[in-house]
This record gives C-alpha cells, sequence and structure tokens, in this order.
C-alpha cells in the first residue's frame, strides 16, 4: 500500500518560490522543503518528504490517488 518512487518529473506538490519564482516542490502533508524528495507510489504525483508523512496523508490522499 505504502511505496515510494524516487521524485521525477511531476510537480503537483510545486509552489511558486515569492522571491525568484521558481517552482519549489513542498511535501504533500507538512509543507517541508529542501529534502529528499519520493513520490507516492500509487500515483507518483504527489510527493512526500518521508514515510510518516505519507502514512498520516494516506487516508485524505487515496480518493486522490486512486482516480490518477
Amino acid at each position: 500500500m505504502f511505496s515510494f518512487q524516487d521524485a521525477g518529473e511531476n510537480e503537483k506538490n510545486a509552489n511558486a518560490d515569492a522571491k525568484t519564482g521558481a517552482k519549489v516542490r513542498t511535501c504533500g502533508r507538512c509543507d517541508a522543503r529542501d529534502v529528499s524528495w519520493r513520490a507516492c507510489g500509487g500515483c507518483r504525483k504527489t510527493y512526500y518528504c518521508g514515510k510518516e508523512c505519507q502514512r498520516a496523508d494516506w487516508p485524505s490522499h487515496k480518493e486522490t490517488c486512486k482516480t490518477s
């Protein structure tokens, strides 16, 4: 159920940096930045900073994940 893929080209969790305008990826749950990203193994569209955040976000992410 919970698996990770290395972060790829999908940018669902990308927000524009206020200063530079560049896309900055944030965790799908805690909004952490500048970490080693892991993509959801199901949809590969949502990124997490670790297993803890992915597990905690699963109840709300699973419907989106299934439709991707």
